[in-house]
């Protein structure tokens, strides 16, 4: 059983910890640009655009040369005056988590495809 709990670390950045695992998470609401996006030597970029959505997953470099992984969810929203912004959220996941993350995301991908398959269909 994992126990989950949110600790504000400084403006908009939270961090969702459990037994095993530590993740940041930056929350960059309606924004057109993340402040302080430099976090680490670019290594792979790969997008997925899904509707209204933009899926970012970038593989980053340490200065130790160890790898992370942020997944950021971008969405255009409107704001009340008219204007146009981004909806981002993003997350940090760090090699000590590789493993972990991958089976938890196969676990429930498998889940849903067993009680929805349909949701897979092209």
């Amino acid at each position: 059983m994992f126990c989950y709990f949110v600790r504000s670390i400084k403006n908009g950045i939270f961090a969702l910890c459990t037994t095993h695992t530590f993740i940041i998470i930056e929350m960059a609401l309606l924004t057109n640009q993340l402040e302080g996006d430099d976090y680490g030597d670019q290594i792979l970029s790969k997008s997925i655009k899904a509707g209204r959505r933009t899926y970012f997953f970038d593989v980053k470099s340490t200065r130790g040369g160890d790898y992370f992984l942020t997944i950021t969810e971008s969405r255009k929203v409107n704001r009340p005056d008219g204007s146009q912004a981004f909806d981002r959220h993003k997350i940090f996941l760090y090699k000590e988590d590789f493993m972990k993350f991958t089976e938890g995301l196969n676990e429930v991908i498998e889940f849903i495809k067993e009680q929805k398959p349909e949701f897979f269909e092209e």
